[in-house]
């Protein structure tokens, strides 16, 4: 089977590159359905969990189901979280039942919305959320060298993957600002470097709940820390000599994760101590080998856990933050790694060694060990070419169409000016929002780029404008809220931000769905959360070459 995949991927190579070309029309994209959240259908025997909303929703094919890892999880309409610091949820849809696109489709078609209420709200495939001994909505747990470990609020999953075999994986970003190893000449691994007049304000002073400033700053009451200083990338593009920049580049403590054979939602994992993979995505592939010229013979589809697998690997992009500012010269560039292939591990004791993508020499990547090599890649901008266009970068998720032979990203979207004061700081007046707060796609050939301009995949339109516009997502039949939006196709106020706008955001790939069409066209499926309502929305984008 792998050879045949190989085959495939080295006609890839030779098409020409006008026969590889994509594109996504305006109003390519259609809204299905909910798929979980206020609007959403639960599974059968489900109607009384103890769940009401939910973000995020990163996809993984395991054991014949579509796993699915939520962010924050609320119990109730008032923000009631479903555990005192373990507050993610986690479901399943079966694949027997939904093997496509195909039959996604047919489900939704069957179970069409009530009349009168937006067109939308039909029902998605059942999420079937894992539940405790309560019968309520069971919350993840990660544990780290037996430890729980705090996943509150804006610490969430990031993506997941699986070996096909023994382990089912996913990424956690946690976010804790790592010290120096103390001592007079305090200093730090990996290459980082200690910034000594960094420290803590108070009260958030030592261990998690760090807040990181500079020593002498008016910014808060900034105490020395027990390490005697940050650990920092300053290769990382969101790195100056501003408070900001000296900020931006410490190094975060984020978790990378086995789950529990027997209970799904308990993950055994490990440390990576990261500036550049802070929002990270992951995928795995059948076969890959820097080596080979031009990516001939790498297969790029998912790793099926067959014999020979040494050479499935486990794809990383990242950027060192969700939100960059352009106008403070602090880019959140895009950043690729690989792993060889982990296996399951009780203790969470797997091997993860990610490979940094540095460059390239005479046509081949070249990687390192070292995470201060890594090198952002070429994202089609002005100047270096690695300028990320957007500020509001968000979430991310990568995926192979095997049917355009291109890498496909969709990312962005929009934050509340809260959320977004709380990722850039003082740079939140000057942070752009994104154009119509759109989820935006990308496209490549390599995973380490070249990646084509943005463009748009999903727009939401302007909050400003009121009454919203109609024909946007904040308008009749949209699936943001809109205070002034009126009448029965409009979506409620459903967040406990009552009257706050909808945003787009999270988007999620799910690759076991994607389908060709005629003409060399295929149906992307994927998932984004709105915030306002605080759900997750199944989408379908027509690309065609």
């Amino acid at each position: 089977m792998k050879t045949l995949y190989r085959l495939l991927a080295w006609s890839a190579v030779l098409l020409p590159a006008s026969l590889q070309a994509q594109t996504i029309a305006p109003n390519a994209t259609t809204v299905l359905a909910p798929l979980a959240g206020p609007s959403s259908t639960p599974a059968a025997g489900q109607e009384n969990i103890g769940f009401w909303g939910t973000d995020l929703g990163y996809t993984v094919r395991h054991n014949g189901n579509l796993r699915i890892l939520f962010g924050d999880t609320h119990a109730d309409e008032n923000g009631t979280l479903i555990g005192w610091g373990q507050d993610d949820a986690q479901g399943t849809i079966s694949l027997a039942a939904f093997p496509s696109g195909d039959a996604v489709d047919a489900y939704i078609a069957s179970h069409p919305a009530p009349a009168g209420g937006p067109t939308w709200h039909g029902a998605a495939p059942p999420v079937t959320f894992r539940t405790n001994l309560f019968g309520m909505t069971a919350s993840m747990s990660v544990l780290r060298n037996g430890t729980p470990l705090d996943m509150s609020a804006f610490r969430a999953p990031t993506g997941a993957f699986s070996n096909e075999g023994n382990g089912a994986f996913a990424t956690f970003a946690r976010n804790v600002q790592t010290q120096c190893s103390g001592g007079s000449n305090p200093t730090c691994s990996g290459g980082l470097t200690c910034d000594r007049g960094m420290g803590s304000c108070f009260p958030f002073v030592g261990g998690e709940t760090s807040v990181a400033c500079v020593l002498g700053t008016t910014s808060c009451l900034c105490v020395p820390v027990s390490g005697g200083g940050m650990c920092q990338d300053r290769s990382s593009s969101l790195y100056n000599t501003t408070e900001s920049g000296r900020i931006a580049a410490i190094a975060m403590r984020n978790e990378v994760a086995n789950a529990s054979p027997l209970i799904d939602e308990v993950y055994y994992s490990k440390s990576w101590i990261t500036n550049k993979f802070i929002n990270s995505t992951v995928r795995t592939v059948n076969d890959f080998d820097p080596t080979r010229v031009n990516g001939v013979g790498n297969d790029y589809t998912f790793a099926d856990g067959e014999w020979p697998t040494a050479r499935e690997k486990v794809f990383l992009w990242g950027r060192p933050n969700f939100v960059g500012t352009n106008a403070a010269n602090m880019s959140a560039k895009l950043y690729f790694a690989y792993v060889d292939m982990p296996q399951y591990s009780s203790s969470g004791n797997f091997a993860w060694v990610p490979k940094y993508f540095a460059g390239m020499n005479n046509g081949l990547p070249v990687f390192s060990t070292s995470q201060i090599d890594a090198k952002p890649l070429n994202l089609s901008s002005g100047g270096d070419g690695t300028l990320e266009q957007l500020d509001i970068v968000n979430q991310m998720s990568v995926s192979w169409v095997p049917s355009l032979n291109k890498w496909m990203m969709l990312y962005g979207g929009d934050l509340p000016p809260s959320v977004v004061q709380f990722f850039t700081g003082v740079n939140a007046p000057i942070t752009a929002r994104n154009p119509d707060g759109a989820i935006h796609a990308r496209f490549a050939s390599h995973p380490w780029g070249p990646w084509s301009a943005p463009v748009k995949a999903l727009a939401a339109g302007d909050p400003a404008v009121s009454p919203p516009l109609e024909g946007t997502q904040y308008g009749s039949n949209g699936i943001l809220y809109h205070p002034a939006c009126s009448g029965a196709t409009c979506v409620a106020d459903a967040s406990p931000a009552a009257g706050d706008f909808g945003r787009l955001y999270g988007a999620n790939i799910v690759d076991a769905w994607t389908t060709p069409r005629a003409n060399g066209a295929v149906d992307i499926y994927w998932n984004a959360s709105t915030w306002n309502p605080y759900q997750v929305v199944l989408l379908r984008t027509r690309v065609t070459p």
